[in-house]
């Protein structure tokens, strides 16, 4: 089965559009796999345009390790704090041990490069552990007393195949 592409928004560069590159969502590859918008897993539109309302809230930082479990870790460049993180995928192939970066660690949002932003669970008190692997939508199904089954709607939450 070939995958249909004619409803995927392509990749640009929001800078051409008048946009501030840190909340404006860029296509994930592999976000077709999670729905999920709680911290760690995808920024929903909403909480984007909501990073750019106070951009005080940025602060610049370098990355000390991103592992392929999706846990990273930080510090920040004033006031050399360290911060830990956890994304639902492995940000490994994006960012490497002494990756400059900005995070919202109040909003859980880490800037990677221009048109990338990423959710991030954020903890100043140590390694958080991995995130559970996302499955994609499944289906809420009903069952009437007497055995049919209906679809309901579609859920990120809930028991897996």
């Amino acid at each position: 089965m070939t995958e249909s592409t004619e409803h995927r928004t392509p990749d640009f560069d929001p800078r051409e559009h008048g946009l501030d590159p840190r909340t404006t969502l860029a296509r994930v590859p592999g976000a077709e796999e999670c729905r999920r918008t709680s911290p760690g897993h995808e920024i929903h539109f909403i909480q984007a345009r909501l990073l750019g309302q106070h951009p005080e809230r940025w602060q610049d930082a370098v990355i000390t390790e991103a592992a392929e479990d999706g846990r990273l870790s930080g510090r920040l460049l004033e006031g050399d704090e360290r911060w830990w993180g956890v994304h639902h995928a492995s940000l490994a192939d994006e960012l490497s041990a002494g990756a400059p970066v900005q995070v919202n660690i109040g909003t859980s949002a880490i800037f990677v490069a221009p048109g990338q932003v990423r959710s991030v669970r954020f903890s100043t008190d140590g390694p958080p552990e991995p995130l559970a692997t996302c499955r994609g939508l499944r289906p809420v199904i009903h069952r009437a007393p007497d055995g049919t089954e209906t679809v309901t709607g579609y859920t990120a939450d809930g028991a897996g195949e």
